[in-house]
């Protein structure tokens, strides 16, 4: 019985739980890192590899911010890609996103795409090197 359910509730279910989780993520994000930012203008290849000292708790979390910088990116492009968000909680959540990831490409431009931020990503991967 379970499975005849038709297939576009469980689209629709998984849909909601996909964006429900990067909600989480992100909000989680922002809530964590304090006072931490990541410079996308002078981003080192030490936070982008992982290969600095482990017992540098700044360096540590700039990592974990550049981790989360794909997701985070992808749901800044959703909500705050166009301007002011109407919702002031997203908002709110928008500007942690630009304060955050200081340089990031997606907070430059308002027409910034999806192929654009494979590319940058491709690029700082390529940079370290």
């Amino acid at each position: 019985m379970l499975f005849s359910i038709h297939p576009g509730i469980w689209g629709a279910f998984a849909t909601l739980a996909t964006g429900i989780t990067a909600n989480v993520v992100v909000s989680t994000a922002y809530q964590t890192n304090k006072d931490v930012t990541l410079d996308f203008e002078n981003l080192s290849s030490d936070i982008i590899d992982g290969n600095f000292d482990q017992n540098d708790e700044y360096k540590k979390e700039q990592r974990k911010l550049y981790l989360m910088w794909g997701t985070a990116a992808t749901w800044y492009m959703k909500d705050c890609l166009l301007g002011k968000n109407p919702d002031p909680a997203k908002e709110t959540l928008c500007e942690k996103h630009r304060n955050f990831y200081k340089g990031a490409p997606e907070t430059k431009s308002t027409t910034f795409s999806w192929d654009d931020l494979y590319g940058y990503l491709q690029k700082i991967r390529n940079k370290k090197q």
